[in-house]
Parts: structure tokens; sequence; C-alpha cells
């Protein structure tokens, strides 16, 4: 971990451990994001509990951030498992097959909106980091699909048929909107 200080003119030096992992070079524009800056000196609490994820991409997310977006996929997940069970219990039996997929698909769409819309605001976070959240969520939603299939005995092929737009499935459309509702 790395303390720097302010100078007279507002300015920091990057630690050269920082710079050389994040492959900074002189001249390079860095965004400076408000939540990142401790005014209050050297605070080892709050300081430490931030663990800095260097992307793919070159930026960085912090841990608390992914878990903030961990958190409302959880609430996207129980919101799923309550949708499937109301699709299979009522909306299927009484409208039919396709009626009741697409309708169920609709209101997950809508609800994992609604957690995104909602939870925004709590993960208090912007621009690459959103769509690493997006990502996530679907990653994390594929892993679940699969090992939910898997674990219930499905054969690979019976759970790559949900991934079609066959008998008014429109799960593949569901995952679209899980991917770029943050």
């Amino acid at each position: 971990m790395a303390i720097v200080t302010v100078s007279p003119k507002f300015q920091v030096v990057i630690p050269r451990e920082i710079r050389k992992a994040m492959g900074l070079e002189s001249g390079q524009k860095v965004q400076v994001l408000p939540r990142y800056v401790y005014r209050t000196g050297y605070n080892p609490q709050a300081i430490n509990h931030r663990t800095w994820w260097l992307g793919f991409t070159g930026g960085v997310m912090a841990t608390d951030v992914a878990l903030r977006g961990l958190g409302l996929w959880l609430v996207i997940l129980v919101l799923a498992v309550a949708n499937g069970i109301v699709r299979e219990a009522v909306l299927v039996p009484k409208l039919g097959n396709s009626p009741g997929l697409i309708l169920s698909g609709i209101l997950l769409s809508g609800f994992v909106l609604l957690v995104a819309y909602v939870g925004l605001p709590w993960l208090n976070t912007q621009g690459m980091e959103l769509i690493l959240i997006g990502l996530g969520w679907l990653l994390a939603t594929l892993i679940f699909e699969f090992s939910f299939g898997l674990l219930r005995g499905k054969a690979l092929n019976e759970i790559l048929a949900a991934y079609t737009f066959k008998g008014g499935n429109i799960w593949p459309i569901v995952l679209l909107v899980v991917a770029v509702a943050p």
C-alpha cells in the first residue's frame, strides 16, 4: 500500500510500483474519482479495506464496488428464482408455454432494470466499472444457470436449448438486459 502527500500546489506523485502496475506513462491522462480521495490524513481503516483490481482494460475497480455489484446480482438472483416459480406454477399453466415464457422473460427483464435503476446510486460508480459489473452479472448468471442445470441432472444439450428463441423463449434477451442494465 502506498500513501501519497498532497503538495501545496495540490499535486501528488503516483508511486513507482503503482505506475508500473497500471502501465502509466508521463503525459498520460488519468481520471480521478471523488470516492478514492481520503481528506483526513492517514487512516488505516479507511485505506486498508480497499483492494484495487487491475482490469484487463487497464482500469481499476475497488473491491467494495465489486462486492456491491455482487450484492445487487444476488437480489436479481432471488427475484429470478421467484420469477421461475411463478412462471412454472401460474404463468405457463394459465397462459400456455409460449405466452408464459414471454411474460416471464419480460417480468424478469423489468426486475433486472429496476434493481439496476435503484442500485446504481448505491454503487457510486461510472464508466468502465459499470461495464465490468454488467459483464460480471452476465458471467455470474451463466455460471449459476449451467451449475444449477447440471446439478439437477440436465444434459448440456438441454441446458443450451434454453439459449434459443424456440417456443416463446426470450432468455437470450434477458441475458442481454442483465449485461447492459448497469
